[in-house]
Order: C-alpha cells, then structure tokens, then sequence
C-alpha cells in the first residue's frame, strides 16, 4: 500500500466519525434551526475535543498524514470543539430563554449527571486556561490541563442521559467508544508522564 493511500485513509479514519453523525442527523430531516445547532454543536463539539485528546497517542502519525506539526493540528481539532461547546448551551439558553442552563443543578445525583454538561464546560475551559498560562503555572499547568479528560467524561455522561442523538445505536456505541478511548488516552499519557519524571 503506497505511502499516499495510507495517508488518506489515516485522515479519512479521524474524520470518519463527524461524517457519519453527520449523515445520521440529516436522514433525519430536521427542521428546527435551533434543534439541529444544539445537535450539530453538541456532538461535533465532543467529538472534536476527543479526536484532538486521542492525538496525543499518535504525534509521529499525525504530522506524517498531515503534513503539519501535531500541535497544530491538536490546537485546529480542540480550538474547533471548544467553540462549539461553547454555542451548545447558548443555543439551549436561547431556546428557553434561560440562562440556568449555565448553572450546574446539584438537587439528585441523576439530574446532576443529565446535565454534566454543565460541569464539563466549566472543567474546559479550566483545562484550557490552564494551557493559556501555562508559563506562569510551571510544571502545575500539566496537572490542571488532565482535568479535560474528566470533562469528556462528564460531557458523555450527559449526552447518554440527556441527549436525543443516542437513541441512534450506531452514534451510541461510537461515541461511547470514543470515550473509551479518550480515558485510556488519559491513563497511557499519565503512566509516561510518571515514567519520564522518575
């Protein structure tokens, strides 16, 4: 298999996951403007944030398919997930008309966890500032940007418990077993870092 066909089918693979909910989600014929937004942002969000975590296990592969260096392409996939996260609850507040989508509701374990959504933005963006300022944080930074991997965590919980698209079995099992694979990410890159500090 020539060099070139390997290259496509490594990126068609990353990308493989955002075409089907993609095709999903528009078999459905929606209608809604602010529906299929809340979906589209929701699930593209999530999926781009983990895509760009998963990265971080295959650095060599990811320049060679794309020909630029990995932080780059990391910096495209989590910038791309962290704004459309960002306009998920705001579409949310704006079909309310609430802002208490933004306010973690902590008055059951199960509705707490239905709208881990809440949590797992705040927990990004705490990730993601943590990145932002890491010369002023030193070596602490490292440990504050780990939180991103509890916030997928929180992120899929919610969409099991919450979210339309995964009544659809296929989006279902794919994006649990995104998740899956963003938690041994996490696991993988925690045992190096250990390895490398001693």
């Amino acid at each position: 298999m020539g060099f070139l066909v390997r290259r496509v089918l490594f990126i068609l693979l990353f990308f493989s996951p955002f075409i089907l909910v993609f095709g999903i989600i528009v078999n459905t014929h929606p209608s809604d403007l602010l529906n299929i937004t809340l979906r589209f942002s929701g699930l593209f969000g999530f999926l781009s944030l983990s895509v760009g975590v998963i990265m971080n296990l295959l650095k060599k592969e990811i320049k060679s398919a794309f020909g630029y260096a990995f932080i780059t392409i990391h910096h495209i996939f989590v910038l791309t997930g962290l704004v459309l996260i960002t306009i998920h609850p705001l579409v949310l507040a704006l079909s309310f008309n609430d802002l208490s989508v933004f306010i973690p509701n902590i008055s059951s374990v199960y509705i707490f966890l239905a709208n881990g959504g809440k949590i797992a933005i705040i927990l990004i963006y705490l990730g993601f500032f943590a990145a932002i300022f890491r010369s002023a944080l030193k070596k602490r930074w490292v440990q504050i940007h780990r939180i991103i991997y509890l916030a997928l965590m929180f992120g899929i919980i919610h969409a099991n418990l919450s979210g339309e698209d995964l009544f659809d079995p296929v989006i279902r099992i794919m994006l649990n077993g995104i998740a899956g694979i963003v938690l041994i990410t996490g696991i993988v890159k925690m045992r190096n870092r250990r390895y490398i500090d001693k």
